[in-house]
């Protein structure tokens, strides 16, 4: 009987060292999936999408500049034309990437939106250029009477 107990007790040790190791996990296993979830919850919500200065631009030398939502971006001189193309870095940022003669170069400009005018900033050197919108719908008037 000792013979059988003794059998008994082996397997019963054998099911709790198996049991045990595949029910726990790793302490680096544990440690990585805390630190993805704390990563997770501290990330911050994503902006909202990000929108371009689209519409028609009179600059302070006549300049006309036309950003369209199809990421073209046009800017008319007296005597000249720019054709571009343009990507949203940020709310803050636009990239302008002229194509000439088989090269691409790329501008990136801050910019910033405020009651009718259009700065433009240069990132690289700091050149300032000023626009005013010249696409705002006309305001409809009032005829005599309210009417």
């Amino acid at each position: 009987m000792n013979g059988l107990r003794l059998m008994q007790r082996g397997h019963r040790r054998q099911r709790q060292r198996r049991s045990r190791r595949t029910s726990t996990i790793p302490n680096s296993s544990l440690l990585v999936i805390l630190l993805i979830a704390i990563a997770a919850l501290s990330s911050p919500a994503p902006a909202g999408p990000v929108v371009a200065p689209i519409g028609s631009w009179r600059g302070e030398n006549d300049d006309t500049l036309t950003i369209g939502a199809d990421h073209t971006f046009i800017l008319q001189s007296p005597d000249s034309q720019i054709r571009a193309a343009y990507t949203m870095l940020d709310s803050a940022h636009i990239k302008i990437e002229f194509v000439t003669r088989g090269a691409t170069n790329s501008t990136t400009y801050s910019f910033s939106v405020s009651g009718g005018a259009l700065v433009l900033t240069n990132v690289a050197t700091q050149k300032v250029t000023r626009f005013h919108k010249t696409d705002i719908p006309a305001p409809k008037s009032v005829k005599p009477g309210g009417k």
